[in-house]
């Protein structure tokens, strides 16, 4: 009983989702975190089928693990997108096979870390970089970008134009 009371402490506090669910789908334990992106309460929850809580791509991954007898002990990293409140929100996640006690028992386990803000972060600097990257391209003007030993690491379009070499001979040459 108390290790079974430290395990739900730990679902009731922690901020990552956490689903532990069988070989057909059930759900057997699930954290509080969790129980807010599904939008339903533990009681509404426990017992359910993880295709009918729209989970299933986590499912059909755990079946894999489950049907290869290669994959055992192996985990599953990846990153999921779930809908929650009209927007997406992206989980870094862990999908493994728990080990029982019971050899006619297969229980999984789902760990999804919110990473939405460094998605959103990375995608925004990318977008950054695409736009810098035209304007540097697209201007009518020579631009080259020289490390600290002089040798030209990039050129644009009108420093090819303007100096008479290709984009190729520009880099091997050095500024010195």
């Amino acid at each position: 009983f108390r290790t079974l009371a430290r395990l739900r402490g730990l679902l009731d506090n922690s901020n990552s989702q956490i689903i532990v669910f069988d070989d057909k789908g059930n759900i057997v334990e699930i954290s509080a975190a969790a129980e807010r992106l599904i939008g339903l309460s533990r009681k509404e929850i426990l017992g359910k089928d993880m295709e009918q809580l729209g989970l299933s791509d986590i499912l059909k991954k755990a079946m894999h693990l489950s049907d290869n007898p290669t994959a055992a002990g192996q985990i599953i990293e990846s990153i999921d997108v779930f809908e929650h409140g009209g927007e997406k929100k992206f989980y870094e996640s862990r999908l493994f096979q728990i080990d029982t006690n019971n050899v006619n028992e297969k229980l999984f386990g789902y760990l999804g870390i919110d990473v939405t803000a460094r998605i959103m972060a990375e995608q925004a600097l990318k977008a950054s970089e695409e736009k810098y990257s035209s304007y540097i391209e697209n201007a009518p003007y020579a631009v080259f970008v020289v490390d600290e030993n002089g040798n030209y690491l990039e050129s644009n379009k009108a420093a090819t134009a303007i100096s008479g070499y290709s984009s190729e001979e520009i880099l091997n040459m050095n500024i010195r």
